[in-house]
């Protein structure tokens, strides 16, 4: 694949390009094209994150009923309304109906391509389309064995008729689950040997998806970092994209942002798409969702970003300080912290850095705090920040437990700012029971979302939580609704809901430890294990709406 060399991204350290190169031999570091950057308008995080945002499946219903052309076109031009980057489209390809490639989520392979399924050029002609800045974002779906070279040669000849949709300023975008890697190949090698297409292949970004909730289908975080690399980067692909409930998600993605790969997420939900897109948007480069568009880049953009540290961003083990950033009620800010300062009598010390290659739950650095690494009594404080008159908190937590049920204080904290008042995202001994928590303090009393850490109620692998897997952890109290706790993006049982803001008080947030003011270091409940990002947001309701 010829890479389009406008618009570099290099997602390596700031240095001459001729010493990159010599990096990238010694190193295996690859400077490629963002595969996003020639989008216009894409939605910006507070802290400067692009994220470019998909209508999922545009052209049907929302439970994927079957729309006639005029109906999947009038969904797309709302979308495109809505500000979508990325108008979504699945292709199948039948030759025993009429029109051979049409746009489907068919599941009966006789069906496909049946009236009043749409066809690709009936979409590709939509003129509100063809006159908007937004990319198509193409996944083959459908296609039988023998017929994969007719398809790929009908639909690169479709695409020459609409030149617009493969330019310089507007990429389109092929894609395939990772067991349909040979429809992307075919058409790979079709681009590059087939003069025929030389107008197009400069402006083709591939990517490939890997669905399951269990490593992506691959049954391990080390299988599927091996998949990324072979399937994509070897292939000289672009974007890997993962569904955001996937374990080691964040593993996932920083793996394949070290190979010079983007990251996209599917498919955020309505329900809670809020909260979801709230947790992972300093995470990607892409969404694609069921949460409305624009609802969704409002979400990206909100200037709520109370404290984001994510300690994957280190350049080796050994760095003498991590950072942490905000832009609440006012611009953007970064403070340095330093790490590794042993604890005192007086005052609580600073987590170290430690560093996990490929094939383990974390990728990069992150915080350490384990005690069987001779760390003891360590925190690292944000600052003292809070959320304003109405709001609540969403706070995130990527965590490795070393401790789960022996925990020496009763209590051990992840992420806390509870002194009667803020929240608390914790570990807890109840009875016979170590529970895993978020609470608001609402009202004059703590609320409380929580899972038995040996029986959580949630399916599949987060049914008890163990030593060995990473989790995200989001907690979400937006000051008039429920109190939740999702672990992995998943959740499951009763949610008590609440109306009050979060009580405003005077602690620092502490990743690591709770404060408290008459503990002989400052702080006490101290976390045993590993934690590589945290988020704190200000929240609030937010509007809801599909597309």
């Amino acid at each position: 694949m010829v890479i389009n060399q406008t618009d570099f991204k290099l997602r390596f350290i700031n240095i001459p390009l001729f010493l990159l190169f010599v990096f990238s031999l010694v190193f295996g570091f690859r400077a490629v094209a963002s595969s996003f950057a020639a989008i216009p308008d894409l939605a910006t995080t507070p802290l400067g994150n692009k994220v470019a945002v998909s209508c999922h499946n545009c052209y049907n219903g929302p439970w994927n009923q079957v729309y006639n052309l005029g109906q999947a076109n009038s969904k797309i031009n709302k979308a495109l309304s809505n500000g979508a980057n990325l108008i979504e489209l699945d292709l199948a390809y039948n030759t025993n109906n009429s029109p051979n490639i049409c746009v489907s989520h068919e599941g009966v392979e006789a069906n496909l391509c049946k009236s009043p399924q749409p066809s690709l050029e009936g979409i590709l002609s939509n003129s509100t389309l063809k006159r908007s800045k937004a990319s198509l974002f193409i996944e083959i779906t459908r296609i039988t064995a023998e017929d994969e070279q007719n398809f790929t040669t009908e639909f690169l000849d479709t695409l020459l008729k609409y030149p617009e949709y493969a330019a310089s300023h507007r990429p389109i975008y092929f894609r395939a689950f990772q067991n349909k890697l040979g429809y992307l190949t075919k058409i790979q090698n079709e681009l590059n040997n087939n003069h025929r297409y030389a107008s197009i292949r400069n402006h083709v970004r591939f990517s490939v998806l890997y669905i399951d909730r269990n490593w992506g289908g691959a049954g391990s975080i080390k299988a599927l970092q091996q998949k990324i690399k072979k399937q994509i980067a070897d292939n000289n692909f672009h974007i890997a994209e993962f569904n955001f409930q996937m374990k080691d998600l964040l593993s996932a993605t920083r793996y394949s942002k070290s190979l010079g790969l983007d990251v996209g997420i599917f498919t955020i939900p309505a329900r809670f798409g809020d909260a979801m897109t709230a947790a992972l948007r300093n995470e990607v480069d892409q969404i694609t969702t069921e949460y409305r568009v624009d609802l969704t880049r409002d979400v990206i953009e909100e200037k709520n970003q109370i404290a984001y540290l994510n300690a994957a961003g280190c350049q080796s083990q050994s760095d003498s300080q991590v950072s942490y950033s905000y832009n609440y009620l006012g611009g953007k800010n970064t403070v340095n912290e330093l790490v590794n300062i042993p604890a005192t009598p007086s005052s609580y010390g600073t987590p170290a850095l430690w560093f996990d290659s490929a094939g383990e739950d974390r990728f990069s650095c992150s915080l350490d705090f384990r005690s069987n690494q001779g760390l003891s009594s360590r925190a690292l404080s944000l600052g003292n920040r809070n959320n304003a008159q109405g709001e609540g908190f969403l706070v995130t937590a990527n965590v490795n437990f070393d401790k789960l049920n022996n925990l020496p204080e009763g209590t051990m904290a992840i992420v806390n700012k509870s002194q009667s008042g803020g929240f608390a995202l914790e570990l807890v001994k109840q009875g016979s029971q170590v529970k895993i928590r978020f609470g608001v303090h609402v009202n004059g009393a703590y609320r409380y979302k929580s899972y038995d850490i040996n029986n959580t109620g949630i399916s599949g692998a987060n049914s008890k939580l163990n030593l060995t897997d990473a989790y995200f952890l989001i907690g979400a109290y937006d000051g008039n609704g429920g109190v939740y706790l999702w672990i992995d993006n998943r959740q499951s049982g009763h949610v008590d809901s609440y109306n009050g803001t979060v009580t405003i008080h005077n602690e620092d947030i502490l990743i690591g430890a709770d404060p408290e003011p008459s503990a002989a270091k400052g702080a006490r409940f101290f976390f045993d294990g590993l934690i590589q990002q945290v988020s704190i947001l200000a929240w609030d309701d937010h509007n809801t709406g599909t597309n």
